[in-house]
């Protein structure tokens, strides 16, 4: 799967991609623009979310199409709005999203991972610190005396 931060210039992406349906918001243009020949297509999946559809279901169908049928046409994921599209998209098989640096950050980080650091680093600063080599030689039993 590639991952395409989208701040790329419109430069960038017309170099990367040939012909491409953008915003195939069902699976009908899709099949339509597979047919004729398109080398990608776009759902926007947080637009289709934004109105009470299922966009990752719609992914999963155009997918479902393409494969069935050979088509060489590949699906961009776009319109990312948090990490579970991300997720979903590579359980899918999608081989190309378009990720905002927003939710590329969040990839980063989870509420849990941050709380058990912070106690992971709390619970360190509670272990007793050895205050010299002296003191360590001791603890060891080990002496470097000659």
């Amino acid at each position: 799967m590639k991952l395409f931060l989208d701040t790329a210039s419109l430069f960038e992406i017309r170099q990367a991609l040939e012909w491409n349906l953008l915003d195939s918001v069902t699976t009908n243009p899709t099949l339509l623009a597979a047919k004729a020949g398109l080398s990608f297509v776009s759902p926007f999946v947080g637009r289709l979310d934004d109105i009470g559809h299922e966009g990752m279901e719609t992914v999963r169908q155009i997918l479902e199409i393409l494969r069935q049928h050979s088509y060489p046409t590949q699906v961009i994921v776009a319109s990312v709005r948090h990490p579970l599209h991300v997720i979903d998209a590579a359980r899918m098989g999608a081989p190309i999203v378009t990720v905002p640096f927003g939710v590329l950050q969040q990839m980063f980080t989870h509420p849990l991972t941050d709380l058990g650091l912070r106690r992971f680093l709390e619970d360190w600063q509670s272990v007793p610190r050895r205050t010299s080599p002296v003191d360590a030689q001791k603890l060891s039993g080990s002496s470097h005396e000659t």
